[in-house]
Formats: structure tokens, sequence, C-alpha cells
């Protein structure tokens, strides 16, 4: 799993429905990324951002170009 942290939604993404703004903390390119399938993530109601999440994903492609998808995540405990 990597690290990563959310810091917003993004309304701008293709025909998604919207994304999310994240980027990892762990690896070397922490770039913003465009996820897919935000609606993965559930949050609790009182949780606020930035979102820190660990994840397994993989890479794909979006309207807007690379992309991830979220295979799973975990909150930090």
């Amino acid at each position: 799993m990597n690290d990563g942290v959310i810091t917003g939604f993004d309304v701008r993404a293709c025909f998604y429905g919207g994304s999310v703004y994240f980027h990892f903390i762990n690896i070397s390119d922490s770039s913003n990324k465009q996820v897919v399938n935000p609606g993965i993530f559930i949050f609790p109601a009182n949780l606020a951002y930035p979102i820190y999440v660990k994840v397994v994903w993989q890479k794909t492609n979006s309207c807007a170009g690379p992309a991830i998808r979220i295979l799973r995540y975990q909150l930090p405990k």
C-alpha cells in the first residue's frame, strides 16, 4: 500500500462526475493524480480535508490523460 492524501473534491474531472485532488506522499512522484473511481472513498461525516489514506492502486487513463484507479484503501488508525 502507498500513502496518499486527499485534499478536496475536483469538479472539473471529465465525465466521471468529478474526482478528488489526490497525491502520493511516500513515492517520488507527488504530483496530483486524477482518480477515476472517487466513489470508492466512503468517509465518516466528521472527517475533514486533508484526508490521509493508504491505497492499493493501478495506473489507468481517463479523458484527461494518465490517471489512477483505487482498488482498496484504508484510513490510518
